[in-house]
């Protein structure tokens, strides 16, 4: 079984620390490398979304480029959650999909003809009005982009189950014949301390579940081949 390299892509205003996702991915993949990139920092917020797209180009060349030094060669698996999930596609894109034989998107606002608005309940992505209205058009070109390189194969796609209000559920699957996941409606987020005067549709998309956590590493693993060691 060939090792599998896996590059972790953050969401919207988060700072590249382990955003939970990672630590799951190493506790049962196992992967021979593993790093979390974060190309849409707070600073990014009233910047033109682009640059966001091409900060994580150069990022993820720089992951493969730290890969192939320690073992000769790279086989990349980009994983992108939420915001996280539409980044990784445009950038796979920009790179052709070169090194990069598979980009899971999970619970990502891919759709370019449904809404997708600002949550009410997280004051800071207010300010980030720009990505919310380039989304559509940067999303109607990545679907012809992708017919073009005839590209579906190197897409796995996760939509959730459960209600959400981040990212509306229409929202998660891409126009197509793309091979796509639901989870189960019952598979949804924490409802623990700090997390649980948030309605359900927020949970269920900023904190996962203990069973939703490892639902997707499971199918993450299967999509890889199975089991990876060092």
């Amino acid at each position: 079984m060939k090792p599998v390299d896996i590059i972790n892509v953050a969401g919207l205003l988060m700072d590249g620390k382990d955003d939970g996702i990672e630590q799951a991915l190493r506790e049962k993949l196992h992967p021979r490398f593993l790093r979390t990139i974060a190309p849409t920092p707070v600073s990014s917020m009233k910047e033109d979304p682009r640059l966001s797209i091409l900060r994580a180009v150069t990022m993820i060349r720089e992951v493969i480029a730290d890969s192939v030094r320690q073992f000769g060669e790279s086989n990349v698996l980009l994983v992108g959650r939420s915001l996280g999930a539409y980044t990784a596609l445009l950038a796979a894109l920009e790179m052709d999909f070169e090194n990069i034989p598979m980009a899971i998107l999970i619970e990502g606002p891919l759709h370019p003809e449904v809404t997708v608005e600002p949550p009410t309940l997280l004051p800071p992505l207010m300010a980030c009005g720009a990505h919310y209205r380039m989304r559509p058009e940067y999303m109607r070109r990545a679907v012809e982009r992708i017919q073009e390189l005839d590209a579906a194969h190197h897409l796995l796609i996760v939509q959730g189950g459960g209600s959400d209000s981040v990212v509306p559920l229409e929202a998660q699957i891409l126009p197509g014949n793309f091979e796509t996941i639901q989870l189960p409606p019952h598979i949804g987020g924490r409802s623990l301390g700090l997390q649980r005067p948030l309605p359900e549709g927020y949970r269920n998309h900023l904190f996962w579940s203990e069973e939703k956590m490892s639902m997707i590493v499971d199918i993450i693993q299967k999509a890889t081949g199975g089991p990876h060691g060092n």
